[in-house]
């Protein structure tokens, strides 16, 4: 991933979330042109005001101009007007005055100016008062191509609710975390990047890109190992080399060594007679050197 345009996304993510934004019924559709499927992504909430007698939604399909907002202008290549497309996938809920409804189908055109209206999951027609709170979420997929819409638009055409609808033309797979606007604004997240020539709708807006599952890129070649320095042998203490000793002979079997020669014994040594030393007599007169 490359940080620096993750960190940059992050930033303009941050700017246009700390910005208070008007209430309003958001719908953001987004896809590959071509591929024949779209995702609508659902949120925001409103409050409805100078409600017109029959304004609302209605109950398994849109019949008219009072089901829908018109003056849309040109945000979309289909002539006159859709049949009512139920989606492929996902799911997503309208809460009129407290109660919620699945969203149903949708129905777009170039009639009455250009229209967009949404249907719901219902018994009978939800007929809007003035002080309705309305708010949606979720998520849909339909198999409607992205070539079908041109521009990003808003009206407040509906019992004053007012919607803000946003194209945003994908050229890949997407990760969710980066998002593109027109002119030629290019934030990728994981390899992925937006169509190089600014082929983008007219929303200028930057919006967190959420759902959306993305390709894993290829990991690159890893390196070639490099190669193992000899290994040098160990030092060793240098020592005088000791002499052999001579090998032992053995002894022969059943020989035995010689007797020792017996010692001869000393004879008694003459004992002295103590008394001999102290005899008077015997001691020298000093008168004999005389004479």
């Amino acid at each position: 991933m490359n940080l620096s345009k993750t960190c940059a996304a992050l930033a303009l993510t941050s700017l246009f979330a700390a910005a208070p934004a008007s209430a309003q019924l958001v719908v953001d559709i987004r896809g590959i042109a071509g591929e024949g499927t779209t995702t609508w992504v659902f949120s925001g909430s409103d409050t409805a005001d100078d409600v017109g007698v029959t304004e609302g939604f209605g109950a398994g399909g849109v019949t008219g101009g009072n089901e829908a907002w018109s003056g849309l202008g040109d945000f979309t290549t289909v002539a006159t007007v859709t049949g009512n497309i139920a989606p492929s996938g996902g799911a997503a809920v309208i809460g009129i005055a407290g109660v919620e409804y699945a969203v149903s189908k949708v129905r777009y055109g170039s009639n009455i100016g250009g229209m967009l209206g949404f249907s719901i999951v219902a018994d009978a027609d939800n007929r809007l008062s003035d002080g309705d709170e309305v708010a949606w979420s979720g998520a849909l997929s339909f198999d409607i191509d992205l070539d079908d819409f041109t521009a990003s638009v808003s009206s407040d055409s509906l019992g004053g609710l007012e919607l803000q609808l946003n194209v945003m033309k994908l050229s890949s797979p997407f990760d969710g975390q980066v998002v593109i606007s027109e002119g030629g604004l290019e934030l990728t997240g994981r390899g992925y990047g937006a169509d190089a020539d600014g082929a983008y709708t007219d929303s200028a807006q930057v919006q967190v890109i959420a759902g959306l599952p993305g390709e894993q890129g290829e990991q690159g070649p890893q390196g070639e190992q490099g190669e193992q320095g000899l290994q040098g042998e160990p030092c060793r203490a240098s020592r005088g080399r000791r002499a052999s000793r001579a090998p032992r002979v053995p002894r022969a079997r059943g020989v035995s060594r010689a007797p020792r020669a017996a010692r001869v014994s000393r004879g008694p040594r003459a004992s002295r007679d103590p008394r001999a030393s102290r005899d008077p007599k015997a001691r020298r007169d000093p008168r004999a050197s005389r004479g």
